[in-house]
């Protein structure tokens, strides 16, 4: 109970459903839909800064964009920010627009 108080993230779902159940309480979990289109992708090869980051992949390879702006939020510290490409920073604005209240979390 104090954990769950404290807001610790470790505690488990079922914790809190024992807490519920002892205070009369019933949690639902709602199921989420699968998505109802594919992921956007891109080529990693297309992005020079992306490709930096990716260095251990084939430039043809198709990553969604959400791993991408993982890759970039990773591998923001060693990537040469000055040299990316007004195509580059507007895509990477995208990603954080479109993926993380526009923000990229660095």
């Amino acid at each position: 109970m104090h954990r769950i108080e404290a807001g610790n993230p470790s505690v488990t779902i079922g914790a809190y459903i024992n807490v519920a159940a002892a205070l009369g309480l019933h949690l639902v979990v709602p199921i989420l839909d699968a998505p109802t289109t594919e992921p956007t992708t891109i080529t990693v090869g297309d992005y020079p800064g992306l490709r930096t980051l990716a260095w251990q992949t084939d430039a043809g390879v198709t990553i969604t964009e959400t791993e991408a702006l993982n890759l970039y939020e990773r591998g923001w510290r060693h990537l040469n920010q000055e040299a990316l490409t007004d195509r580059e920073k507007a895509f990477i604005q995208h990603l954080a627009d479109t993926y993380s209240n526009g923000e990229l979390l660095v």
